[in-house]
């Protein structure tokens, strides 16, 4: 992973990558007021509101959870 987003598996940000990669919001996310997405090392992370991860990655939503 390190060589696509210049981030370490456990940091990766969910933005700015050298590539943009397939992203998946699971649609039960979107039932929390907040989630918590890596913030570029493995213990620095950032809050935000579900649909704006959704918007800021492009990501599609999608039911993938269990």
């Amino acid at each position: 992973m390190r060589e696509k987003s210049e981030f370490a598996i456990g940091g990766v940000l969910p933005v700015a990558h050298r590539e943009t990669p397939l992203a998946l919001v699971d649609l039960d996310l979107l039932e929390h007021e907040e989630v918590w997405a890596a913030a570029g090392t493995h213990n620095a992370v950032f809050g935000l509101p579900p649909g704006e991860l959704v918007r800021i990655t492009g990501a599609e939503v999608a039911p993938v959870g269990l």
